[in-house]
């Protein structure tokens, strides 16, 4: 039998500051490592004299995040446990009343300008 694996993207409900500066934290950790910056300026490729750091997607593997319910999740962080509702859409909704099951994996990326997290979850065909 063959797997299928889709990506839903579905947003989080509007987070207290307290709860989004956590993630803006976790944002910034990432944001120390220029492995590739230290590369691409050892090849010339670099525009700038130090690195740049556009857009960050945070990759969350078991041990990092929790669901709870169809609508909850838990996220690791420095900090402990953030619990964060999503809102569900159509498609969302779609998987899961057809079976799909929720991998191990998901990636979240910052919406800083409503404060909400973008959750890419990984559904996979039972």
């Amino acid at each position: 039998m063959i797997r299928v694996t889709r990506t839903v993207i579905v947003r989080s409900a509007k987070l207290p500051r307290k709860a989004f500066r956590v993630f803006i934290g976790l944002e910034g950790m990432y944001r120390k490592r220029a492995k590739s910056f230290l590369k691409l300026k050892k090849l010339s490729l670099a525009k700038k004299y130090y690195p740049e750091v556009r857009r960050i997607i945070i990759w969350l593997d078991d041990h990092l995040w929790k669901t709870s319910g169809l609508t909850l999740i838990r996220i690791v962080t420095h900090k402990g446990w953030v619990i964060t509702w999503f809102e569900p859409h159509k498609q969302y909704w779609k998987y899961v009343n057809r079976g799909w099951k929720l991998t191990s994996e998901a990636k979240v990326k910052l919406d800083k300008r409503n404060r909400q997290l973008i959750i890419y979850n990984l559904c996979q065909s039972s």
